[in-house]
């Protein structure tokens, strides 16, 4: 186990950061963490599950502590056998983890568990899995049926997905008014991809009549919510 970490470290180490998903309730635990890495310390090692996983995610992030992707493997280890409410986020980071170490087999392990686990986010990087052929052979069809469910579930992120999923035609005929349906939704929800797409959908007139103010609008508000695309798109000349 030890010399597997340390291969994984290795990889790891040449990833700049990593992308990882919190809820609004996730978010406040971890930066009270944070805030007190000490007290987080001493409430992992008493058995607290939301203690042991935030400090997971404190050494996967570097915050509050030194970054050492092999503690946040060890304690997200010990939080997902502690606690079961917290187990489908804890599965979701491990999975994220050895996504990023370019060990899928495993990624679509911890992914699938935490999916079965009823974690939506899960289901989306399920279904990006089978969508790109990234640990499982290419399936667009059970790449949409995750996203589905994962949609249904609420997550923003599958709503993105399943639009470009109807923009090309990737397990469904194409229909530009379904993709523009999925985008909406997830733009509602503050994705800031889904409102550069609802963009090229207006500029490129896709399921909605062609209108290049509305697709200069969505545009600026993605460049606002941090999209690069959508600033690349702004310093045309004419926009």
């Amino acid at each position: 186990m030890i010399r597997f970490i340390t291969s994984l470290l290795l990889v790891l180490a040449t990833i700049n950061g990593l992308s990882l998903a919190q809820t609004d309730a996730e978010r406040r635990k971890y930066d009270a963490c944070v805030a007190d890495s000490y007290k987080c310390k001493e409430a992992a090692n008493f058995g607290d599950p939301d203690a042991m996983y935030n400090l997971g995610f404190m050494y996967q992030t570097g915050r509050g502590v030194p970054r050492d992707y092999g503690q946040a493997l060890n304690w997200y280890h010990k939080a997902a056998t502690a606690g079961v409410s917290i187990a489908g986020p804890v599965m979701n980071q491990q999975g994220l983890i050895y996504l990023k170490a370019q060990d899928d087999a495993q990624a679509v392990s911890w992914f699938r568990n935490a999916a079965a686990a009823s974690y939506a986010p899960a289901m989306t990087n399920l279904g990006f899995m089978y969508e790109n052929a990234r640990g499982v052979p290419q399936d667009y069809k059970h790449a949409m049926s995750w996203y589905r469910k994962a949609a249904a579930e609420g997550d923003p992120d599958a709503m993105n997905n399943l639009g470009l999923m109807y923009e090309n035609a990737r397990g469904v005929p194409q229909d530009y008014k379904h993709a523009m349906n999925w985008y909406r939704k997830a733009a509602k929800a503050g994705i800031s991809i889904a409102m550069y797409n609802l963009g090229r959908m207006y500029e490129n007139a896709q399921g909605v009549a062609q209108n290049d103010e509305q697709a200069v609008s969505w545009f600026r508000k993605a460049a606002d919510a941090g999209d690069g695309y959508a600033r690349a798109s702004l310093s045309r000349p004419g926009q």
